[in-house]
């Protein structure tokens, strides 16, 4: 989903491959092929801050994709979130840029962020209501009482991760029964209760 050609999370994405492929090989593969891979992330790492990072609303923003002609949006998708930069190793949780982003996404301003409601995260045009993705997102980028909250409180699909729910009732409205969404909530509650000393019987 994008209305320009170069999305940020998926540039960023890409980063982090060339990172993770450089160390992986490091013994296996020739020192010229490792200085590539590291040039090439490390290229990729300044034309990220260079294109992808804008002022809206008087604040410096990461935006959710740009073209040659200056053009980009303020956008976001639950599967594959710009509130991940962090958790990607990107920037920190203290990046003043992230930290408006994900301000200006989860603002009553933002058509997607349902701010306000009983059950209040981020959706997408697909599906307009609060994402379970958006919800595990939060788990492993700073957002993580919250999460648990929502979590305590949604019936989803009889208590089975799905794609979005009701953003007044917590009752699945969307991808009933979906595998791959509760697999990443089970992922990120791992993640998330193992950060800061939360007991995992607390949910």
């Amino acid at each position: 989903m994008r209305v320009y050609p170069y999305g940020t999370y998926d540039n960023v994405l890409t980063w982090r491959c060339l990172r993770d492929l450089e160390k992986l090989y490091r013994n296996l593969w020739s020192t010229e092929t490792l200085k590539w891979l590291k040039e090439e992330a490390s290229g990729l790492f300044h034309a990220i801050c260079t294109h992808c990072i804008k002022e809206y609303q008087g604040k410096r923003i990461f935006v959710w994709s740009v073209d040659e002609k200056g053009n980009w949006d303020v956008y976001d998708e639950p599967p594959g979130s710009l509130e991940l930069l962090p958790f990607l190793g990107f920037c920190t949780r203290e990046d003043p840029i992230w930290q408006n982003t994900v301000e200006i996404l989860r603002s009553p301003d933002y058509a997607y962020s349902f701010a306000g409601k009983p059950f209040s995260d981020i959706g997408c045009p697909h599906a307009p209501h609060p994402w379970i993705l958006s919800v595990s997102n939060g788990l492993i980028s700073g957002r993580k009482e919250a999460s648990l909250d929502f979590l305590r409180r949604v019936s989803m699909d009889n208590g089975i991760a799905c794609e979005s729910v009701d953003e007044m009732t917590g009752e699945c409205t969307t991808g009933a029964a979906f595998a791959t969404c509760a697999g990443f909530l089970a992922y990120c509650l791992m993640e998330g209760l193992s950060e800061g000393g939360v007991e995992h019987d607390s949910i």
